[in-house]
């Protein structure tokens, strides 16, 4: 074999190589991710009522009541890579998925400010939250923030994906 096809094919290995590796790391720190957000001994209890606020009073009566009830009751956090955090707390409206996914939409007047927490998943026995990466602000690549960003933008993409799939 001449010498330009050997290093055509090492090329080609390396770079296939280095293309397997980067998703392998990428599956790898979606399956964490995953096994994080299902193993509920991971969250931790929320004791204090002011950490407990998910967002400012807003026009739609119907969930500032369940905002108000959910702030006074049980509530638990899982912070994942990035500082992206989830919250569990009681349905205690039994509403489902459908219901609670509708106050994302801004015509339902739910959500008042950036930086609370959003519905994104309801079962029976629990709602779940998820507070946004960001309102819009992207640090500069050489701040020191940048690197959580991402890691929080990619923790976000995770968790949304799993849950659009439930």
């Amino acid at each position: 074999m001449n010498n330009k096809i050997k290093t055509s094919l090492v090329i080609f290995s390396s770079i296939f190589l280095i293309a397997f590796s980067v998703f392998f790391i990428f599956k790898e720190k979606d399956q964490e991710a995953l096994v994080k957000v299902e193993n509920f001994d991971l969250y931790q209890e929320m004791l204090d009522p002011e950490e407990k606020n998910l967002n400012a009073d807003c026009a739609n009566e119907e969930f500032n009541q369940l905002r108000k009830l959910t702030e006074l009751g049980q509530m638990k956090k899982l912070v994942l890579v990035g500082g992206l955090e989830i919250r569990i707390t009681p349905n205690y409206y039994n509403w489902n998925n459908e219901k609670f996914l509708s106050f994302n939409d801004p015509e339902s007047g739910a959500f008042c400010g950036e930086g609370g927490f959003f519905p994104l998943y309801a079962d029976r026995e629990n709602l779940w939250w998820i507070q946004s990466c960001s309102s819009g602000y992207r640090p500069n690549e050489d701040d020191i923030n940048y690197q959580d960003f991402i890691n929080c933008q990619e923790s976000e993409k995770i968790v949304l994906d799993y849950f659009a799939k439930k």
